[in-house]
């Protein structure tokens, strides 16, 4: 059900993934259903059952795909806690001293559900820009991350909208 090699551009390679790749976005200083919203779009209430990182080189850009297989009703309440959170949260929070802006993306309708954000931190040449997109399909909730460095720009979306149609077509419910 992961992403594979073949569904990524030329240049990327699988890379070592060590951790579940915690969001920039957890923050004791923010109310829990802010923090709770985007960390629970990507795995719901449970540990990710699935999970694959590709990188092009040694840091950056990076795509991350998780899989967390759940009921259809908590996978669906993952996804409704995220858009809670931004509709009504702060969309600049500061983490760890460092400030990040949250914003919602548009992206195509994709399984029973989809919401996409862009979160970007730091300033300059060393900003990191993340785009989410998580996919909902019945009780599976799929969520692909790309990070990139540079100016608000080098997010793209294209790229990361290709990735979340792979990875929905795949995505079992």
């Amino acid at each position: 059900m992961l992403l594979t090699p073949a569904d990524m551009p030329s240049g990327y390679q699988l890379a070592n993934r060590t951790d579940n790749m915690p969001l920039p976005i957890q923050s004791a200083s923010q109310p829990s259903a802010c923090t709770v919203g985007v960390n629970s779009a990507v795995s719901g209430s449970n540990t990710p059952t699935a999970a694959v990182e590709f990188s092009k080189d040694a840091t950056h850009p990076l795509i991350d795909e998780t899989i967390t297989t759940t009921t259809t009703a908590q996978a669906r309440t993952a996804l409704d806690r995220l858009t809670v959170s931004l509709t009504q949260c702060p969309k600049t929070r500061t983490v760890n001293g460092t400030t990040v802006t949250i914003t919602s993306i548009t992206v195509p309708t994709l399984g029973d559900q989809s919401y996409g954000i862009q979160m970007t931190s730091g300033t300059g040449p060393a900003e990191v820009i993340a785009q989410m997109i998580s996919i909902r399909k019945g009780a599976a909730l799929a969520t692909v991350i790309t990070t990139t460095l540079g100016s608000p720009s080098a997010g793209d979306s294209n790229l990361s909208q290709a990735l979340a149609r792979a990875a929905a077509d795949r995505l079992q419910g």
